[in-house]
């Protein structure tokens, strides 16, 4: 009877796996002959990626594929949308239609790809993530990014009326589109900054340089997009044969700010951007705080955290501002590698240790010449005492005459077959 059980639930959960199986073999084929496909075919392929991305038994490669697909979906949909530009006449006969027909599918695929993404970034997920090497964490996790990014300038590109379109998930606390008449707003007031604020997160980015990169009919795009916990994958300079990573500490949450078009993912700004954002633990020392931003390249997803064209502004136990002249994916790291000692410092450790190891091996010498030469204290215990004298003595001069021989050949053999 046992073994019926065993069989029954053998078959079951085989069943169960090669259905997982199938319909991520569909999804993947499916992002193969997009091409062939109309345009509701990548709607649907995206609703079957958002669909699978909600069961609680993904494993590592199931989120990898997903992650590559949606990646692949919305890059296809990027090129369709793009084949598929209006002249200058239907752009204007859009503009007098209601918002709802500029943008029949566009808000619902938006809705579909940050569902998905915020589903795989659930904690349920956590052990597949984990199953994952470093490396893949990393790619993953920036696929993500990618993904997100894309599909918001997809609907930022075909929206052509001013507007705000806000959307919220578990996994992702802000999602921010905003389409401006910078011409309007230029007239009804002088703003010298867009300001974007969530929880844990105030930014500002310069009008101008909106304005400056607005369409022809006046609409600034921007979208800003704030990440719950995917900090935790974005391992930093993770390679393929590293199976552990320990890397800087990031502390604070993951946010991106983008001004459309953009002709790559990581765009200057005439004017530097100013963020504040919310510390999700202390720093151990203000001075180890950094404000960096997630550098990756665009044909492998392989990235790391760089604090180029970042300062920091101020900081504190709570919060930490930056400034940085560019746009793209932030946050604030807390650096865990040891920095350098200055030569003085250095110099002045080394005297203290001289001193304090000659005054030692000075009282050690005595002691045991006390313990040998006078007779009326030779007893067994003296004799342990004496021992462990000698032995701390004889450590004491290995140390003081060995401290700076660590380049040392003959040395560095003998501390080899010798560990401490």
């Amino acid at each position: 009877m046992n073994q019926n059980i065993r069989r029954e639930t053998w078959t079951k959960t085989s069943v169960y796996h090669q259905t997982l199986f199938k319909m991520l073999v569909i999804l993947l084929v499916g992002t193969l002959v997009l091409s062939l496909q109309p345009i509701n075919s990548l709607i649907g392929s995206i609703r079957q990626a958002e669909y699978i991305s909600k069961r609680n038994d993904l494993n590592g490669s199931n989120i990898l594929e997903i992650s590559s697909a949606i990646v692949e979906l919305v890059e296809r949909k990027r090129k369709n949308n793009n084949q598929d530009k209006p002249s200058l006449n239907h752009t204007l006969t859009l503009q007098m239609q209601p918002v709802s027909t500029v943008q029949p599918n566009f808000e619902l695929e938006l809705e579909l790809v940050l569902n998905a993404t915020s589903n795989l970034l659930s904690n349920v997920h956590n052990g597949a993530w984990m199953g994952l090497p470093p490396f893949d964490q990393s790619m993953t996790a920036t696929r993500l990014l990618v993904g997100m990014e894309m599909i918001s300038e997809i609907l930022a590109e075909v929206t052509n009326r001013q507007q705000s379109i806000m959307k919220t998930a578990p996994e992702i606390e802000g999602l921010n589109i905003n389409i401006i008449n910078v011409t309007e707003t230029e007239l009804q007031v002088q703003q010298s900054s867009i300001t974007f604020n969530v929880p844990d997160l105030h930014l500002e980015i310069s009008f101008e340089d909106v304005k400056r990169r607005a369409s022809k009919n006046g609409l600034g795009r921007t979208a800003f997009i704030q990440y719950k916990n995917i900090e935790k994958w974005l391992k930093s300079n993770a390679t393929s044969e590293n199976e552990s990573y320990v890397g800087p500490s990031i502390i604070t949450k993951v946010f991106s700010a983008s001004i459309f078009p953009r002709k790559e993912h990581r765009t200057k700004l005439n004017s530097s951007i100013r963020f504040t954002l919310l510390h999700k633990f202390s720093p151990l020392n203000s001075s180890d705080v950094s404000c960096v931003f997630w550098n990756f390249s665009a044909d492998d997803f392989v990235g790391h955290w760089s604090d180029e064209g970042c300062k920091v502004i101020s900081t504190n136990d709570h919060n930490t501002t930056c400034e940085c002249d560019h746009l793209t994916h932030f946050a604030v790291l807390m650096s865990s590698v040891d920095k350098k000692i200055s030569p003085e410092d250095e110099f002045a450790l080394q005297i203290i240790t001289y001193i304090g190891c000659t005054i030692s091996i000075v009282c050690l010498a005595l002691a045991l010449f006390t313990f040998c030469f006078f007779r009326n204290l030779q007893c067994d215990r003296n004799t342990i005492h004496k021992n462990l004298v000698f032995s701390l003595l004889v450590a004491q001069l290995i140390f003081v005459f060995g401290i700076n021989q660590y380049d040392d050949k003959v040395w560095a053999k003998f501390s080899k077959q010798c560990p401490i």
